[in-house]
């Protein structure tokens, strides 16, 4: 061999390890190189779920990855809440995602409980952490729990009887919200003032409402009749719902009767001086009646008396043909020349056939038209500072009685004084004595003293009371007494 080809031999020996060394640091440098150019990516996608009603359903939330994808990548998650608690409205979770080679995406399933409470929508978050062999472009994925409870409730019924059969009271039953199943709700009535089987017929069972609705009719029957009575009502009680949760459970039917109904008027008018006064009392129906309607009625006596001879005792009975709605009731008031004060009687009805009452009870005023021919007296009440023991003087309280109108003839009248919380000679000085209204004159003074002292007391009255007026006089009732009130000059000012 010669020395060229020995050489060429010895160099082609050491000259195919070396490549085969640099070959193997050149492979994974380029792997790394590789999987640079292009990274992987992460995302994660935003879910919402019905929560149900009981036990748990899982939210599905997609773990993307895009990019070149040519080895293993993973991604690690967990759970954070917001409205929506771990532990009561989802399962916390954490953990982490491994892809393979050319798998793009993952499912991440977190449980949701169920409950039948009303609420409104929560969420809670799925978060991205720690890639490997990659980055995240959107690490965050909400949850939200759309609340699937509903509010139920039931509306009231207003309608009339009717006077034959029965009638529909229809009752609506509402949900607050679509739900996407039927919802079934337990309906009883009860007794109010109307009483099942005479007045309604009693109902109970289960009313459905399909699921995309929001409301389902439960109808009770009420009995038609021709007895005239109050209105009355009767309940529709609601519970143990499906789905949902009851917020208004009784709904009432209101039964309007729809008979007539009777009521009178109370007349006033002036007695007269003689003769009699026509008082006419108008009795009249709510409203007509295909059937005769019949009412008794008789007068009764409260400040006007028949033994006193100011009106003419009555009774009867009306008759309300078919179509009539009015009637009278006449009932004659004997005039006088008596002064005297304003004084009334009574018209009761009772004993109604066909009808029921509002009102069975009217008034009969009888005016005092003497005041017009006769004076009418009135007293005013006063007060007064009670003086200084240091002081030479007396304080007077000055009552003023008038009468009512300028008169022809001479009026009197006697007053006295009378003890309140003051009493006489301690606080003020009795006084008593008669007032003279010469023609002409509407107007006198009474004066009372009050006792002067320097005891630190309360303010305290009396009374001055007039009576025994002349017999061409009254004293207008409640305007007989003046009440007199001491201030106390130690405090010096009215308490």
């Amino acid at each position: 061999m010669s020395f060229h080809n020995w050489l060429q031999n010895l160099r082609n020996r050491y000259r195919g390890p070396q490549r085969r060394r640099q070959t193997s640091r050149l492979r994974p440098n380029l792997e790394c190189l590789e999987d640079r150019a292009v990274p992987a990516s992460f995302s994660i996608s935003d879910v919402s779920i019905l929560e149900g009603n009981f036990g748990s359903r899982n939210a599905l939330v997609t773990v993307s990855v895009t990019g070149a994808n040519n080895s293993s990548v993973s991604v690690g998650y967990t759970t954070a809440s917001g409205s929506a608690v771990a532990g009561s409205d989802y399962q916390a979770l954490s953990g982490t995602l491994s892809f393979g080679k050319n798998v793009t995406s993952k499912t991440i399933l977190v449980p949701i409980y169920g409950d039948t409470a009303v609420e409104s929508d929560e969420t809670f978050s799925v978060n991205l952490r720690n890639p490997k062999k990659a980055t995240i472009t959107n690490g965050q994925g909400v949850v939200t729990i759309l609340n699937d409870d509903t509010r139920i409730s039931i509306g009231n019924v207003y309608l009339s009887e009717g006077n034959s059969g029965t009638t529909s009271f229809n009752f609506s039953v509402n949900l607050s919200h679509v739900v996407n199943e039927p919802v079934t709700v337990s309906y009883a009535t009860a007794d109010d003032t109307a009483v099942a089987g005479s007045d309604y017929v009693a109902a109970s069972g289960t009313v459905t409402i399909p699921a995309g609705q929001t409301s389902g009719t439960i109808t009770v029957l009420v009995n038609g009749d021709r007895l005239s009575e109050f209105d009355e009502r009767y309940y529709v009680n609601l519970s143990n719902p499906t789905i949902g949760t009851i917020v208004d459970n009784q709904g009432f039917g209101y039964i309007y009767d729809d008979e007539p109904h009777i009521y009178i008027s109370s007349p006033a008018a002036g007695e007269g001086n003689s003769g009699t006064t026509a008082f006419v009392f108008t009795v009249l129906l709510t409203s007509a009646s295909d059937d005769p309607v019949t009412v008794d009625f008789a007068t009764a006596d409260r400040f006007a008396t028949t033994a006193d001879g100011d009106y003419a005792a009555t009774s009867g009975t009306l008759t309300f043909n078919p179509g009539v709605t009015s009637q009278t009731i006449t009932v004659q008031v004997n005039g006088d020349l008596t002064v005297e004060a304003d004084e009334d009687f009574l018209v009761n009805l009772s004993n109604p056939t066909n009808a029921g009452f509002d009102i069975s009870q009217a008034w009969g005023t009888i005016l005092n038209d003497d005041a017009n021919d006769n004076a009418v007296l009135h007293i005013y009440s006063a007060s007064g500072m009670e003086w200084n023991p240091n002081v030479a003087g007396t304080t007077d309280i000055a009552f003023e009685v008038w009468l009512s109108t300028t008169f022809y003839e001479t009026v009197t009248v006697d007053f006295y004084t009378a003890d309140g919380s003051a009493s006489a000679w301690n606080d003020y000085f009795f006084t008593e004595g008669t007032l003279t209204f010469t023609p002409g004159v509407t107007s006198q003074i009474i004066y009372v003293t009050v006792v002067p002292d320097w005891e630190g007391e309360w303010n305290e009255t009396f009374y001055v009371i007039l009576s025994n007026p002349s017999s061409n006089a009254l004293i207008e009732p409640g305007w007989d007494v003046g009440t007199g009130t001491i201030y106390d000059n130690v405090f010096g000012e009215p308490r």
